[in-house]
């Protein structure tokens, strides 16, 4: 779980997962919160460069929602590569 009182704004674009289902992850990146929500921006076309331009998704606090610490090779979300 991300502490939305402990985010800055040098978080916006920070990798994070979020798992809705067993057995199903949700790779994105955050894009703003506010003191109840984080905005999440999921799926970009594989555009993470990008990623500002894209709509987001509203995800609790509350939820599975944790900073990937160790992303997928070849992964770099902030830059597009």
């Amino acid at each position: 779980m991300i502490d939305i009182t402990k985010l800055k704004d040098a978080d916006i674009g920070r990798q994070v997962e979020y798992s809705p289902r067993k057995n199903h992850l949700e790779k994105g990146v955050i894009k703003s919160w506010n003191e109840k929500w984080i905005f999440v921006v999921y799926h970009c076309d594989d555009k993470w460069a990008k990623f500002q331009d894209y709509t987001v998704a509203m995800v609790s606090n509350k939820v599975f929602i944790q900073e990937i610490t160790h992303p997928p090779a070849g992964a770099n979300y902030n830059t597009g590569e």
